[in-house]
């Protein structure tokens, strides 16, 4: 089971709805299909696969509901840089609280059309995970753990 073949090991540490956390390595795709690059964590958590593995420190191997993750957090992966992209995204400040009172601020960036450039609309987008940037941490949120969300702008 330890043989991942040609995935990316990332460092991450994911909280589950119940609050055990689990530090350790997510594996990522090398390629996508519909970008250049490889997968980012965003990808990972929504594909519509139910579960995903985590490989520990020690070599063991666990896999993730997904649907009980509440979040996944690392360093930002080193993506390149899609200029067109960044010039048309809007960035919003956040105050999220999970169910579980964890609570989180950060920035999040918003790549929707001209007049769905709200924070709910961002909240409301069909993606089961968004993510939160707090300096130089990734946290990506499960929306059906969030408790509430305060835009800080």
């Amino acid at each position: 089971m330890g043989d991942w073949g040609s995935t990316l090991k990332m460092s991450a540490e994911i909280a589950l709805s119940d609050g055990t956390v689990y530090p350790g390595f997510v594996h990522l795709q090398e390629r996508v299909p519909y970008r250049n690059g490889p997968e980012t964590p965003l990808d990972m958590l929504d594909r519509p696969d139910p579960f995903l593995p985590l490989t520990m420190q020690g070599g063991e191997s666990y896999f993730l509901s997904k649907s009980q993750i509440a979040v996944l957090s690392c360093e930002p992966p080193e993506t390149e840089a899609d200029v067109e992209r960044r010039s048309v995204a809007q960035f919003l400040a956040l105050h999220v609280i999970l169910a579980d009172g964890t609570d989180f601020q950060g920035i999040v960036s918003l790549e929707l059309p001209p007049t769905r450039r709200r924070a709910l609309d961002y909240l409301n987008s069909f993606k089961e995970f968004f993510v939160l940037w707090t300096g130089s941490t990734a946290h990506y949120i499960n929306r059906a753990h969030v408790r509430v969300v305060r835009p800080l702008d």
